[in-house]
């Protein structure tokens, strides 16, 4: 952090290989509340309270000279990787609210080798400016009222019928879903729909999980706004799942990807009285 602070001008990745081996939300507690203090200074750059307080380093003058000043640095991106079983800790809300939830599931056996079709791409040496948010606040998208208003509006439906079984996000979920959407906007990257079935999949589906009958009810209403409503919609059905990821195979499936997942999840839960977003 250290490093990063003082070449503020380059982009540095913190990775966290197997990061929950250990309960997150304990050991990273002062990260994930400092993060809420970050704000635009008057010169553009984000700014934060200190990660460590003076009282920490005790009579150690060299260390708080050194670190005690340290925030959390505008060109710090933070990585962690998981793997969800019985020897790891799920993630609470608290997490998953700070966080986009990228899945690798899909392994491909079929060796590449080099000289037969395989893209070989070089590392690129970008600035931070790349990379660095243009929103921290609702209150600094009021150039995008119109975008802002129209997203929000289809959030405040998901949103419904996450309330079926408590599932709801709130105000920072819906700030990060919409900063998500504008800066994806603004550089032009992917069609609006593909990027909220990306929020949808990163960012609402990881905080589904249980065994209650209400569980189910919301998926498949969820479902329909993903995809359409499908044949023979009924929850105390058996085999919905497998109607659903038929229908999700339809060029007239808005979301994707996300429709997929919570048809999966409609059949674990068919099978096993139980359903989660993880494998």
């Amino acid at each position: 952090m250290k490093k990063a602070e003082i070449d503020s001008a380059r982009p540095y990745f913190l990775c966290l290989d197997e990061m929950n081996l250990a309960r997150v939300e304990y050991y990273f507690s002062d990260v994930l509340s400092i993060i809420e203090t970050r704000d635009f200074d008057a010169s553009g750059r984000i700014v934060s309270d200190r990660l460590v307080p003076d009282t920490y380093f005790g009579a150690d003058g060299d260390a708080i000279g050194r670190y005690g000043k340290v925030p959390l640095p505008e060109n710090l991106y933070i990585i962690g990787t998981v793997n969800m079983d019985e020897t790891t800790f799920p993630f609470s809300r608290k997490v998953l609210d700070r966080a986009n939830t990228i899945e690798f599931s899909y392994v491909d056996l079929l060796p590449q080798m080099i000289g037969e079709g395989a893209e070989n791409e070089r590392a690129q040496d970008l600035p931070n400016v790349f990379l660095k948010t243009k929103y921290l606040l609702l209150s600094q998208c009021t150039t995008e009222t119109e975008f802002v208003n129209e997203l929000c509006v289809e959030l405040q439906e998901i949103n419904r019928i996450l309330h079926l079984s408590n599932a709801h996000v709130g105000y920072r979920v819906r700030d990060e879903i919409v900063f998500y959407m504008l800066n994806n906007k603004n550089d032009e990257l992917l069609d609006r729909d593909d990027a909220l079935d990306n929020e949808i999949m990163q960012k609402i589906l990881p905080r589904i999980q249980g065994s209650n009958a209400s569980i189910k009810n919301m998926l498949c209403e969820l479902f329909k706004h993903c995809a359409g409503d499908y044949e023979g919609y009924q929850t105390n059905n058996d085999n919905i799942g497998s109607k659903m990821y038929k229908a999700a195979q339809s060029a007239d499936c808005k979301y994707k990807q996300s429709a997929q997942k919570i048809a999966f999840m409609v059949r674990r839960y068919e099978e096993d009285g139980f359903t989660s977003y993880w494998l």
